[in-house]
C-alpha cells in the first residue's frame, strides 16, 4: 500500500500496527510519512513507553529510543516485573503448569509449530538465565538517560497484562511465541531493585515513583544497606510523588522505615500496608520537611503511633488521609480529639472501615456523609464527637 492509501485508514488501526511492531522495524514506520509519524509520537506522548524485564525488550526499547524524536517526548516509563519458569527440556516445557498453548490452540497442534515454539523459548530462557544484574542495571541506565523529558516511572507486576493480554501486546507476542507465561505472583521485589540501582540520584527530572504490587523491604534493605556487588542505593532525593501499594508490613518496621527514609524531599505520598497484624514503630519516627499530603492505608497500630506521624508533619501538610485502618491500642475518637487540639489547619480525611478495640468503637466511612462528619469535627472545636 503507497502513503497516500494511508491516510484513510482510521488511526486505531495504525496504533495498533506500530504496537506489534520491533525497535527496527517501528522507526522504519515511523520514516513512511509525516502522518505515521505524528501518530507514533502522540502516543508515546500520551500513554508513555512500557519495558518488559527481560533482555530482549531492554535490548528492543535501546533500538527505538535512539531516534532522539521518540525519546525527547517519553514522560513516564512503566515498567513490567516478572519472573519466568526455567524448563530445561522439550518435556518441563509441555508439562508445565504454566503451558500456554492449549489455552487458544486447543488439541490440534500441528508438530512443526510446537518445535518452532519450543526453539523460540528455548532461546528466552538461555537469554533469560544468563543475563548478569550489574550489565543489566547500566543498560537500564543509559535508556533512563536517553529520556531527557522523562518524569515518572511506574513499576508493577507482569500478572496486570496475564489477566488483561491486550494491555500490552508485546507481553501477549512474546507468550504466544515461546507457549508460556511467567509466574503469578505480585511481589515486584527484585523489580524495584534493579529500576532503583539505575535510577540512583542521577536524574533530577524524575520526580515521580509509583508502586504497583506488593513490596518486601527486607529484600529492598538487604540490597540497599548491605554491602552487595552492586553500588548501593544513593538517597532518591529527587522524588516528590511517592505511590506505595503495598508493603508487607510483619516482622518488616524497620526495613519499611529505612526504605521510606530514602526518599527525603517526599510532597505527596500514598502509603498502604498488607498483612493484618499488629505492627511496632511502622511509620511514626519518618520524618518528611516537605509533605503536603500523606495518604496511608492499611495500618494497624497504636493511636500514639499515628498522632506521632501527624505531629511529625503537621506543619507542613495540607492533607492527612487515614483508609481502611485498625487501632491496637488507644481510640478513634482520642486520636482525633488530639489532633484537633493542634489547630493545624490541616485536612483530616477518614476513609473506609476504621477498626476500633470494640465493634461499638468502629467508624464505618464509606458513606460521603458520615466521613464529612469527621471532617467538621477536626474543623470546628464546638462541634461534638459524631460517632
Amino acid at each position: 500500500m503507497s502513503s497516500v492509501g494511508l491516510i484513510s485508514i482510521p488511526v486505531e488501526l495504525l496504533v495498533n500496527v506500530a504496537s506489534n511492531l520491533d525497535g527496527e522495524d517501528f522507526r522504519n514506520f515511523r520514516l513512511v510519512n509525516k502522518r505515521l509519524a505524528a501518530i507514533s509520537l502522540h502516543q508515546i506522548a500520551k500513554n508513555g513507553i512500557s519495558l518488559l524485564n527481560t533482555a530482549g525488550d531492554l535490548k528492543q526499547l535501546q533500538k527505538i529510543l535512539t531516534c532522539t524524536e521518540i525519546a525527547r517526548n517519553v514522560k513516564q516509563l512503566k515498567f513490567l516485573h516478572s519472573e519466568w519458569p526455567m524448563a530445561f527440556s522439550r518435556r518441563e516445557w509441555e508439562t508445565h503448569p504454566l503451558f500456554v498453548a492449549g489455552n487458544d490452540r486447543g488439541q490440534d497442534v500441528l508438530p512443526d509449530e510446537a518445535d518452532k515454539a519450543f526453539e523460540a523459548y528455548s532461546l528466552f530462557e538461555n537469554t533469560e538465565r544468563k543475563r548478569i544484574h550489574s550489565e543489566d542495571v547500566d543498560r537500564l541506565k543509559s535508556i533512563l538517560i536517553s529520556l531527557p523529558n522523562l518524569q515518572s516511572l511506574f513499576i508493577c507486576h507482569m500478572q496486570h497484562c496475564v489477566w488483561k493480554p491486550s494491555l500490552n501486546t508485546r507481553y501477549n507476542n512474546l507468550i504466544k511465541r515461546i507457549w508460556m507465561s511467567p509466574y503469578l505472583g505480585d511481589d515486584i521485589s527484585p523489580g524495584l531493585v534493579f529500576l532503583l540501582l539505575a535510577l540512583g540520584s542521577d536524574f533530577p527530572n524524575i520526580n515521580k515513583l509509583e508502586i504497583n504490587g506488593s513490596l518486601n523491604p527486607e529484600f529492598m534493605v538487604e540490597t540497599f544497606f548491605k554491602p552487595t556487588d552492586i553500588k548501593p542505593l544513593a538517597l532518591l532525593t529527587q522524588i516528590r510523588v511517592l505511590h506505595v501499594d503495598s508493603f508487607r508490613v510483619i516482622q518488616n518496621e524497620n526495613s519499611i522505615i529505612k526504605f521510606l527514609e530514602a526518599f527525603p524531599n517526599v510532597s505527596n505520598a500514598s502509603i498502604k500496608f498488607q498483612g493484618w497484624g499488629p505492627a511496632i514503630s511502622i511509620i511514626g519516627t519518618v520524618k518528611w520537611t516537605n509533605i503536603g499530603d500523606l495518604q496511608l492505608s492499611g495500618l494497624w497500630t497504636s493511636e500514639e503511633e499515628i498522632f506521632q506521624t501527624f505531629q511529625n508533619h503537621h506543619k507542613t501538610l495540607k492533607s492527612f488521609t487515614l483508609r481502611s485502618s485498625a487501632l491496637t491500642e488507644g481510640s478513634w475518637r482520642s486520636l482525633f480529639t488530639r489532633i484537633r487540639g493542634l489547630n493545624s489547619g490541616v485536612q483530616v480525611i477518614g476513609e473506609g472501615e476504621l477498626y476500633g478495640r470494640t465493634r461499638r468503637e468502629t467508624l464505618n466511612l464509606h458513606l460521603p456523609t458520615i466521613s464529612t462528619s469527621l471532617v467538621k469535627f477536626i474543623e470546628d472545636h464546638t462541634v461534638d464527637w459524631p460517632f
